[in-house]
């Protein structure tokens, strides 16, 4: 049935595929939810999509909610993005952001991300004629908290739900009921300011944890895409005028199945996908991220970076990383960041542009 049910969203599970999960083709038949891998921000597109290690600002709620316990007041943030242009024109993320600072307490946050898998088509059993169309989508609203540990580390927490709605009832023979699915999940954090130095940063998180995820079939479950994800924060230079951070993060996919090809529960997972394929394979599964700021006077930024994953398609065709850019502009509480993927003039991540705003209050 399950089978069925993704034979119809094929353009949707390809995107899904490429969308930024760190297994790739591994990821689609071994997690999903892997649409909450979409990386948010015109700013970390910019950076190669590392920033578990900056984290400083309201999209710190889904990349580090440790990082939102040193930040103060209140922010907005929002994202557009036509996601995947070379592979589909209906495809769009849509993501949003909130944080407030409680004193004495911690800062608050929350994001919304709304996923569209755009139209697709209904045929009868009998052949491919088309009967109607309906729309596939998926969305999740996550909680954050962040507090401090001490000086110079916090912790931090996020509560998740999120739905997937691939198809409704009628979509295929199998379907008497739509095929969809609302699970939760939950992440935990770290941050801390100063290892060794004032000027390297180390962030650390854990997501996606939670129970296996079933749309029509229970024992063709899938495990949801928790993740590990380990980065750096170097300041190069701190000035009065001139500031440059470079950035790297480290992420691997932690799922599994048994022997009967059963998904294996999360907290077993995190222990047992480590051996599960070859060593070699598993460096292989790593995806690496790595960027550049450079601001002047805390006003203009230009960033570059770029990732790669040597078991995946995160490489271009020579075999190097797929570069990213980038710029951003700061004026009062107001800034805006642009963020741009480039590759191989096939790859589906091809052309991809981010849009993001911020707004501090």
């Amino acid at each position: 049935m399950l089978q069925t049910l993704k034979s119809l969203l094929n353009k949707g599970l390809v995107a899904l595929v490429l969308l930024g999960s760190p297994g790739l083709l591994f990821a689609q038949s071994e997690a999903s939810g892997i649409f909450l891998l979409i990386a948010p921000g015109a700013r970390a597109g910019g950076m190669g999509e590392a920033q578990v290690a900056v984290a400083n600002d309201a999209y710190a709620s889904y990349w580090n909610p440790a990082g939102l316990a040193f930040l103060n007041k209140q922010e907005l943030a929002a994202m557009h993005v036509n996601w995947l242009p070379g592979l589909a024109d209906d495809l769009y993320y849509e993501f949003v952001a909130y944080r407030r600072n409680v004193p004495n307490i911690g800062t608050f946050g929350a994001h919304f991300v709304y996923l569209s898998l755009g139209e697709q088509i209904r045929t009868g059993e009998s052949g491919p004629d088309a009967l109607d169309t309906f729309y596939s989508y998926m969305w999740n609203m996550s909680l954050s908290y962040g507090a401090n540990l001490d000086q110079y580390s916090s912790f931090g927490v996020n509560a998740k739900v999120y739905r997937q709605f691939l198809a409704p009832a009628g979509a295929a023979a199998e379907l008497n009921e739509d095929g969809a699915s609302t699970d939760f999940a939950f992440d935990v954090a770290y941050l801390n300011k100063k290892v060794l130095t004032d000027r390297l940063t180390l962030g650390a998180t854990l997501s996606n944890m939670g129970p296996s995820v079933s749309f029509i079939d229970a024992d063709q479950a899938d495990p949801p895409p928790t993740t590990l994800r380990v980065g750096f924060n170097l300041t190069a230079i701190e000035g009065q005028y001139n500031s440059l951070n470079i950035v790297y993060d480290a992420s691997k996919l932690l799922v599994a199945r048994d022997e009967n090809d059963k998904a294996v529960p999360f907290y077993k997972a995190l222990f047992t996908s480590w051996n599960d394929d070859p060593t070699q394979q598993e460096i292989d599964q790593i995806l690496h991220n790595f960027g550049a700021e450079y601001w002047y006077n805390n006003i203009f930024a230009i960033r570059v970076g770029g990732f790669y994953q040597k078991s995946g398609d995160f490489r271009l065709k020579n075999g190097y990383p797929i570069p990213t850019f980038g710029a951003g502009i700061r004026y009062a509480s107001y800034g805006f960041d642009f963020g741009y993927i480039a590759g191989d003039d096939e790859h589906p991540l091809n052309n991809t542009m981010r849009f993001s705003l911020n707004m501090k209050f």
